[in-house]
């Protein structure tokens, strides 16, 4: 699409405008001294003439050709062909930037100053694409060459093979960087467009190509750390262990669920050397009378919990913080592998994306479909087992059982499928289904640098939020919980406020003493930039109210950081406590709080940014967000979203099914 809208322009825009050109010229000569005006027209109608048009013409449509031929190549993975395709619109670029020399004569003419800028750097961005692209294609061609049969499986590739690819993918990292210059090169151009000066048919060729080519910058941005990390985290050129974790996003944790089930995962240049998954149990008792590091205060005031086990190591909304306790807690218990290189962590519902591509999966006599996985397993782990005379410590091996069929599965599709199981992959990262740490810094800054890491982000002078739940003794009661936040903004005699509301509707039928589901009681720690200050609350309790006379209290205000690989320091004004929801009842928490001088700063300036980070494992919460300080709206965007404003009110309504960040910029 980027490149048809150059290449358009390139074409019959720029035929079109000329003639337009000619005929406001033609004008102007009546109307302005004859000699003067007589040479002027001589001038532009030699600039503007159909007749040495063709030339850019014919150029700007062959390579038009060439980029809808490419495109079709790479579908395909003919990248050999595509390769050919891209070097010949490079070439017809570069010669309709010859063809347009000429015309620089007449910039000196205002109006054809304008267009001329136009053409000159929506060529330049053709020429720099076409070459990024192509050095690109060259990559996946190399990678491509070393498996080319399409019906191959993971299972089909050799070892040899799959060495050779990690091989070539790692070796290419200076080429990405190459791509990302030509891009950055391309958005450059591109920005260089004077806004105003066009004729109308100018501008139209031009605006979709700037909302467009920096999205291909940001793929190809994100695309290179990828392509760096992956050899390494796929265990080249040395074999990689990771500490495996299945959070159950059912029972929600601030990291993304109750980690039941912890395993060892072995990678060797992409070999599956070992997978073996285990009840956290397990461990966690092997480790009683070794662990003597207090838990968290409210797991020790809300479960009869009270030495902090591996179980409960993801009690931070930071995966890097979690991944490193995860890990110092396998080696405290007893665990025995002495030299870990990473945790990877994911919850149920990446076993259901996957178990969509793959289909139904009996293991032990049970079938699994994406529909019925949460309830059968269950079924099975917490019921069952104890009927097919399974020890206690051994009911969640079915876990294991299921997890190596999938597997099986997934190495045995075809390589036609690759495509979507990346997409699964990446959609699941970016609704930290999936988490990826690794112990190595330089790894793990390129893990953070594509979203892959589940960490607590950045938010420089700019508003943040994040509501963080910790179900604490209320069973699999998330599955049935409904929440949405609303989130406003307002002004009060020059200073600003935000309000953070979270409303919690439990679905449960009733609570029940043996079974999945009961009243929600939740430990919910709400993050705001650093220097808020509280300044009201509701719906706070000291405990559930119907079974331990719960009463309404003051929340927790507390300051946390986190360090990044680079160094760093994230901080945050966090506001923490406890709330209960009875079954088929609503509650809420509400917080407002004075917003910190860098807020107010960067909002006296009229640009307001926020950014809503979503809790690892969450499923779809409702979002509404309100932007409303009495001052007049001039924009206000967010990705993929629309907002509605009226007057000095703006709000978006969607989802935190993904980060969130919203910009409003004040007249």
């Amino acid at each position: 699409m980027i490149m048809s809208n150059i290449l358009h322009f390139s074409t019959g825009k720029l035929q079109r405008s000329w003639k337009r050109l000619a005929r406001w010229k033609k004008v102007m000569i009546i109307a302005v001294p004859m000699i003067l005006l007589c040479l002027l027209f001589i001038g532009i109608w030699a600039l503007l003439t159909i007749q040495k048009a063709k030339p850019i013409y014919a150029e700007g449509l062959a390579a038009k050709q060439n980029f809808e031929t490419a495109q079709q190549n790479i579908q395909n993975q003919e990248f050999d062909k595509a390769i050919v395709e891209l070097q010949e619109a490079h070439t017809h670029f570069q010669s309709a930037q010859t063809q347009l020399r000429p015309f620089k004569k007449y910039e000196f003419i205002p109006v054809v100053q304008a267009q001329m800028k136009a053409a000159e750097n929506l060529l330049q961005a053709g020429v720099s694409l076409s070459a990024g692209l192509q050095t690109l294609a060259k990559v996946a061609n190399n990678v491509n060459a070393v498996v080319k049969d399409q019906d191959a499986s993971f299972n089909d590739v050799s070892a040899e093979q799959k060495r050779a690819v990690l091989q070539q993918l790692s070796e290419s990292s200076a080429d990405l960087q190459g791509v990302k210059s030509d891009i950055e090169l391309a958005v450059i151009s591109i920005e260089n467009i004077p806004d105003e000066g066009l004729l109308k048919q100018v501008r139209n060729a031009v605006e979709p190509i700037k909302e467009q080519l920096p999205l291909l910058e940001g793929l190809i941005t994100q695309a290179i750390p990828a392509a760096e990390s992956l050899p390494v985290i796929l265990g080249y050129p040395e074999q990689k262990t990771y500490l495996f974790l299945l959070q159950n996003n059912n029972e929600l944790r601030p990291g993304g669920g109750f980690i039941g089930t912890y395993g060892i995962l072995k990678l060797d240049a992409g070999e599956i050397k070992q997978f073996e998954t285990e009840n956290i149990y397990v461990l966690d008792i092997a480790g009683q009378g070794k662990v003597t590091e207090p838990a968290p205060g409210p797991i020790t005031q809300h479960t009869s919990t009270k030495q902090w086990y591996m179980r409960d190591s993801n009690w931070s909304p930071d995966f890097p913080t979690n991944a490193q306790k995860a890990e110092s807690k396998y080696y405290e218990e007893g665990g025995p592998e002495t030299n870990l290189d990473g945790v990877i962590a994911i919850t149920p519902t990446v076993i259901e994306s996957l178990l969509k591509m793959t289909g139904s999966i009996t293991v032990d006599g049970v079938e699994f479909t994406e529909q019925n996985l949460f309830e059968q397993l269950q079924l099975e782990v917490e019921f069952n087992y104890s009927k097919k005379g399974i020890s206690d410590l051994d009911r969640k091996a079915i876990i294991g059982h299921l997890a190596t069929e999938l597997m099986n599965r997934i190495m045995s599709m075809p390589r036609s499928r690759f495509a979507e199981l990346w997409d699964t992959f990446v959609t699941n990262v970016d609704q930290k289904q999936i988490q990826l740490y690794v112990d190595d810094p330089i790894t793990q800054s390129l893990i953070l640098a594509q979203n892959w890491g589940g960490e607590m982000k950045e938010y420089g002078n700019s508003d943040y939020l994040m509501v963080v739940d910790a179900n604490l003794a209320a069973l699999k009661t998330d599955r049935k919980m409904e929440r949405s936040i609303a989130y406003n903004v307002l002004g009060d005699n020059g200073s600003y406020y935000g309000s953070a509301e979270v409303t919690y509707i439990n679905h449960t039928e009733q609570a029940q003493k043996v079974g999945l589901y009961t009243r929600y009681r939740t430990y919910t720690r709400i993050y705001l930039p650093y220097g808020s200050e509280l300044v009201e609350y509701s719906g706070y309790l000291t405990n559930d109210v119907k079974v331990k006379h719960g009463v309404p209290t003051a929340p927790e205000v507390t300051e946390e950081s986190f360090t990044r690989p680079d160094g760093t320091v994230i901080q945050y004004t966090v506001v923490g406590g406890f709330t209960a929801i009875e079954p088929r009842e609503t509650g809420k928490l509400y917080i407002k709080y004075k917003l910190p001088q860098s807020v107010a700063q960067q909002i006296n300036n009229k640009t307001y940014t926020v950014y809503i980070q979503k809790q690892s494992g969450t499923h779809e919460h409702g979002l509404h967000f309100n932007f409303d300080i009495g001052q007049k709206i001039n924009n206000a965007v967010a990705s993929d979203l629309t907002s509605s404003i009226e007057g000095n009110k703006v709000s978006f309504d969607t989802d935190l099914q993904v980060d969130r960040e919203f910009t409003i910029y004040l007249k």
